[in-house]
């Protein structure tokens, strides 16, 4: 068929008709049959898709949208989102009806939604959910479904706008809104994931099940299919990543390489309902599963631990570096050879040893992470080093005299180890080589860690006494120290 240009370009907005008509119930047969619209001899009719935004398929629905798969019209129903509970249990949290606010709590809408300034009295959603409703409902009239080319939903191998995943939000990390460009390789549930394999995509991120609970994982790289937070090394991993209940084979799929353009022979393509063709989309209480945004785990850096006694140290577990995309509050759980600990910031104490240590941070709409770091903690096993003032000769005219002992150590810096001296002996050598114990004529005083020669037993004698430093953690070292009276007059 061929049509002038003009014929095919531009719009024709929707005016409003006589208020009669529209009480009458007979409006939207005034627009069917108008030839600006929706008229046989109309020929956008053959060659361009109809949609209208309207406020709620039924009274009681909240579903966002509704399209033909392989036809030409679609309509996007956002009224009635973003509603929360004012008063009651859960009062600030969403709703989609007075059944979600229990103890007398009302559903209502927030206001300004879009944050243009603009009180949104219909509260039908935000920019965001009417830009990627519309473009969700466009993709059914292009022939997609939530799963490409099946209806299977949420599959971490798809990343397109039609998954319920990405309908709001977009295509991780940058949230543009598309349908997806790669048939990105199979994934088998059933005992056969690959977690070093990934999904095998390019820059984008993907987001699968983890348990119950949404976890993001990156294109390019391992994913942990399993959540054992063992950083994705594991093949023939069973697991339901895409939360259906089942194990099965999740399909990729090239949405624009089968992209369907052509509706005139298509079934919908004729004037009436088409029940069997159409898609009633994401309802707002699946919304507000599908859009939570799990929280974001941080344990802190790993650390080491010096000089730590056989019995452990008390160590800092810091979490606040956590939080959660929605600002929800969150729960901490620590866990570790201590068991198990909850709070942002935990003091347990740790035996000498290298310890993993897992943080898990939950929401209250059941979003969790986790994250784990790794705390070393050394034994301090060295003993402290002594030292003395002694010279290494004295003659007899220098008695009295005064030696003190100190001790450092690797660790105590403040206190420093304790020193005591514990004995001492005199004695000199005979020209055979003999040792004479000089106790009786030799006088040595001894205080805590000091020493003083009182009288020094004559030329020749050697005064020796003994000294012990203890650190902190019970080290003990023992040192011999000895000085030699001379004759003075070799000095």
């Amino acid at each position: 068929m061929n049509y002038p240009a003009a014929e095919l370009t531009g719009y024709q907005p929707l005016t409003a008709k006589k208020e009669t008509q529209q009480a009458a119930g007979n409006l939207p047969q005034e627009i069917k049959n108008d030839p600006n619209f929706f008229g046989p001899n109309n020929p956008r009719r053959f060659t361009h898709h109809y949609v209208i935004f309207g406020h709620q398929q039924s009274a009681t629905s909240t579903s966002s949208g509704c399209g033909e798969v392989d036809g030409n019209d679609f309509i996007v129903t956002l009224g009635h989102w973003n509603y929360r509970c004012n008063g009651g249990f859960n009062n600030g949290g969403v709703c989609a009806d007075n059944a979600d606010c229990p103890g007398g709590g009302n559903c209502q809408g927030l206001g300004d939604i879009d944050l243009d300034g603009d009180d949104d009295h219909d509260d039908v959603g935000s920019d965001r959910q009417q830009s990627g409703t519309l473009m969700h409902e466009l993709g059914h009239n292009l022939n997609l479904r939530h799963g490409g080319e099946v209806d299977t939903n949420y599959k971490p191998n798809y990343l397109s706008i039609m998954s319920y995943r990405y309908q709001f939000r977009g295509i991780s990390p940058s949230g543009r809104l598309d349908y997806s460009g790669d048939d990105l390789p199979d994934l088998d549930e059933n005992n056969n994931l690959d977690e070093p394999d990934g999904i095998q995509d390019g820059t984008d991120d993907t987001i699968y099940d983890c348990l119950g609970t949404e976890r993001t994982g990156v294109g390019i790289g391992a994913i942990d299919w399993n959540c054992n937070n063992d950083g994705g090394i594991q093949d023939n991993v069973t697991a339901d990543i895409n939360d259906d209940g089942a194990f099965n084979v999740l399909t990729g799929f090239d949405d624009w390489e089968n992209l369907k353009y052509d509706f005139q022979n298509a079934a919908s393509f004729q004037d009436g309902v088409h029940a069997d063709l159409d898609i009633p989309d994401m309802e707002f209480k699946t919304y507000i599963l599908v859009i939570n945004k799990p929280p974001v785990a941080d344990a802190g850096s790993d650390q080491t631990i010096d000089c730590t006694c056989s019995g452990g140290d008390s160590v800092t577990l810091d979490g606040s570096g956590s939080y959660d995309p929605d600002s929800d509050p969150l729960t901490y759980t620590w866990t570790g050879i201590f068991g198990t600990l909850t709070g942002v910031i935990v003091q347990p104490v740790l035996p000498p040893g290298v310890h993993t240590i897992i943080l898990t941070v939950e929401d209250d709409r059941g979003g969790s992470a986790s994250d784990s770091i790794i705390v070393t903690v050394n034994e301090d096993t060295e003993p402290p080093d002594i030292s003395f003032n002694a010279q290494p000769t004295i003659i007899p005219p220098d008695a009295p005299i005064s030696f003190t002992a100190t001790a450092t150590d690797n660790c105590d810096t403040a206190p420093s180890p304790s020193v005591e001296i514990t004995g001492y002996d005199c004695y000199f050598y005979t020209k055979k080589g003999k040792r004479i114990n000089k106790r009786g004529s030799c006088v040595v005083s001894i205080a805590n860690e000091t020493v003083t020669i009182l009288d020094s037993g004559g030329v020749d004698t050697t005064i020796e006494w003994y000294g012990r430093a203890t650190d902190s953690c019970g080290n003990v070292a023992e040192e011999t120290f000895a000085t030699l009276v001379d004759n003075p007059g070799n000095h």
